[in-house]
C-alpha cells in the first residue's frame, strides 16, 4: 500500500540511540500507527511511533493506493 499526503503543514521524526543493535540506524518495529483528526481544524495527524523513533504528519488530505501484486 502507498499513501500520499498532500497540503502537509508539518513533519517530524525523532530518532533515538539504538540499543540493539548497537549503533544501528534502524527505527526498530513499528509499535503504533494511528491517524487522527486534530481538534478545531480541518487536518488530520498520522503518528509512527517504533521502538527507536517516532513520526508525525499532519496533513488535510490523502491518497492512496494498493497495489494487488502478489
Amino acid at each position: 500500500m502507498t499513501l500520499t499526503y498532500l497540503e502537509v503543514s508539518s513533519y517530524s521524526i525523532e530518532k533515538k540511540t539504538t540499543e540493539w543493535p548497537a549503533n544501528q540506524s534502524t527505527h526498530g518495529d513499528l509499535i503504533v500507527d494511528e491517524m487522527t483528526a486534530v481538534k478545531g481544524t480541518n487536518k488530520f495527524q498520522h503518528e509512527l511511533i517504533f521502538e527507536d523513533a517516532t513520526i508525525k504528519i499532519t496533513f488535510e488530505h490523502f491518497d492512496f493506493k494498493i497495489d494487488n501484486q502478489a
